[in-house]
């Protein structure tokens, strides 16, 4: 069990990573109507950043 939580926690820094790069590079949006000219990459990154900002699951360390 102990594996599992540190290689979610992994995959959950990695992809907070990529977001935070997005949004250095200036192209981030959490709004869907924002993404008419991104690329499907992009629009790919948007989604996990909105899945990463609001979806929480028990364990994740983001709820008290």
């Amino acid at each position: 069990m102990w594996r599992e939580r540190r290689y979610l926690a992994d995959v959950e820094s990695r992809a907070n990573a990529v977001v935070d790069h997005a949004a250095d590079e200036g192209w981030l949006t959490y709004l869907e109507s924002e993404e008419s000219d991104q690329t499907p990459l992009q629009k790919s990154v948007n989604a996990l950043a909105r899945d990463l900002r609001i979806v929480h699951h028990p364990d994740d360390g983001c709820c008290s």
